[in-house]
């Protein structure tokens, strides 16, 4: 599924705080727009090769002289009409190997009871794997050219993103199961990767675990995650990457995680069962905007939208999954007795 269907909500609202903190501060760019007249396009598409569907976000900024809410009834203040979407794909030279034009779909969306922008459904622009083919294994340095157009805006709406080929898991490895990992020892386990200096990537883990009560059982998971920005100054070739899991870096973030899963009283104890790893890379030019996006709306952040005529993000991004590994015991029993994990109730056996 593309993340566009997965994140886009939360990625919306921030991305229209954004918006208007840079309406509202005059801060320079190349719209000057009439606010009386004039939307904004806000574009959001994350493109992983992997995924069967590909999708691509195109929403408008607005006024409102009503409530927000009353506003967000209206799928023409959200929206543009007879919007066109295209997706290119070129090689290195530049020659145009494929191109197609994404449809509109309706999509369901979950938010909070009463808040903003609360619409049963959205609208992206879709088009499944098969109908263009982006790939390749052999082809190193595709573009990807995302071109958006509506007679409610007059100028052509753009963005590039490079492609890169796939990279690959060193520790633990791909297809490989049942590793015992350890955190507290002097070589920490470092999850090794071979990829692009100046790519962006996320280190996420999947911690799966059975919950159990007097008279049933309940198996979850919870994931959280380390970030590891682009090198500034990035070479040409991949290069092998390493980031050291620190044992108490990794209790916090789990019981930081554990926050919105909750711990019953019901709940007699809790049992490790195995962990997930994933390795995400995408491009700098993603890095850039989310980092403006975790920033609070006072603090001065220069924005790095990548969409020309438009504001948001055109990026891509690569995966790779290593699955069903084991903590040592001493990490188990860090796990069952720290003082920073101890109310979750994990036990120290298997």
């Amino acid at each position: 599924m593309s993340d566009v269907l997965r994140i886009l909500p939360d990625r919306f609202f921030r991305t229209m705080g954004l918006v208007f903190c840079l309406v509202l501060a005059g801060c320079d760019n190349e719209f000057e727009p009439n606010l009386e007249s004039v939307s904004i396009p806000i574009v959001y598409g994350l493109i992983n090769p992997d995924d069967s569907v590909y999708s691509i976000s195109v929403s408008k900024t607005f006024l409102c002289d009503q409530s927000v809410t009353d506003c967000s009834k209206d799928s023409s203040v959200q929206y543009f009409k007879d919007v066109k979407v295209e997706l290119e794909v070129l090689n290195a030279g530049g020659l145009l190997l494929n191109r197609a034009e994404l449809y509109p779909v309706t999509v369901g969306r979950s938010v909070s009871p009463g808040g903003a922008f609360s619409s049963a459904s959205k609208v992206v622009y879709s088009i499944n794997r098969d109908e263009i083919m982006i790939d390749s294994h052999f082809d190193f340095g595709r573009t990807l050219i995302l071109k958006i157009s509506t007679p409610e805006y007059p100028k052509l709406v753009y963005a590039q993103a490079g492609l890169r080929l796939k990279f690959w898991l060193v520790n633990p490895p791909e297809r490989v199961h049942g590793r015992w990992l350890d955190f507290y020892t002097e070589f920490n386990e470092s999850v090794r990767w071979m990829g692009w200096p100046d790519d962006y990537y996320e280190v996420n883990l999947t911690l799966n675990y059975t919950d159990y009560y007097l008279n049933s059982t309940r198996q979850g998971s919870v994931k959280f995650s380390f970030s590891v920005p682009p090198k500034k100054n990035p070479g040409v070739s991949q290069e092998e990457f390493a980031y050291r899991i620190d044992g108490e870096l990794f209790l916090r973030k789990l019981e930081k995680a554990f926050r919105s899963v909750g711990t019953p009283d019901s709940l007699d104890y809790r049992k490790f069962r195995t962990l997930d790893i994933q390795v995400v890379s995408s491009t700098h030019d993603y890095y850039n905007y989310i980092y403006a996006l975790k920033h609070d709306s006072d603090v001065p952040v220069v924005q790095k939208f990548n969409i020309v005529n438009g504001i948001g993000i055109f990026a891509t991004k690569r995966e790779a999954w290593t699955t069903g590994h084991l903590l040592q015991w001493n990490v188990l029993d860090s796990l069952a007795g720290s003082e920073i994990t101890r109310a979750l109730k994990f036990v120290r056996w298997y």
